[in-house]
């Protein structure tokens, strides 16, 4: 993996051989830590962001693997 910067982006650079739903998994942590940054939210509602964020993700795992 490599990360470089230009100008106003920030870009990673990955091999073809990297699991997609381990960088969407990525992504969404990514998302979740730049909207805390800038969110005022308690910590009660943060916690119950990642809740519904975990139950979503355990849905869609359990949709692709036909459970």
């Amino acid at each position: 993996m490599k990360v470089e910067q230009s100008d106003n982006k920030i870009i990673f650079r990955l091999p073809i051989t990297s699991e997609v739903e381990e960088l969407q998994d990525m992504l969404e942590l990514l998302e979740f830590l730049e909207i805390t940054a800038r969110s005022k939210a308690s910590e009660k509602q943060v916690d119950q962001l990642v809740e519904e964020v975990k139950i979503g993700r355990w849905e869609r795992s359990k949709a692709e693997r036909g459970l």
